[in-house]
C-alpha cells in the first residue's frame, strides 16, 4: 500500500488510494511520489525514497537542526 506524505510534518500521511490531494491538517500539498524517480511512497516511516535514495522532506529536517542549535 502506498502512501502520500505531508511535506511539514512527519505525523501527517494518508493513504494513497484516497483523494486528497492537500493535507487536511496543515493545507500543503502532499508528495505523492518521489520527486526524482516518481516511485510510490510506501510506508510512512521512510524518509528516502527506496529506489533512487532521494530525502523526501529535506525542508523538514533543515528545520529540525536549526531548531536543536538554538
Amino acid at each position: 500500500m502506498a502512501v502520500h506524505l505531508c511535506a511539514k510534518s512527519e505525523e501527517h500521511w494518508y493513504p494513497a488510494d484516497n483523494e486528497y490531494i492537500f493535507c487536511p491538517l496543515c493545507g500543503d500539498k502532499l508528495l505523492q511520489k518521489c520527486l526524482e524517480c516518481q516511485a510510490e511512497i510506501l510506508k510512512p516511516e521512510h524518509k528516502f525514497c527506496v529506489k533512487c535514495g532521494t530525502e523526501f522532506r529535506p525542508n523538514l529536517n533543515k528545520k529540525e537542526k536549526v531548531e536543536e542549535e538554538a
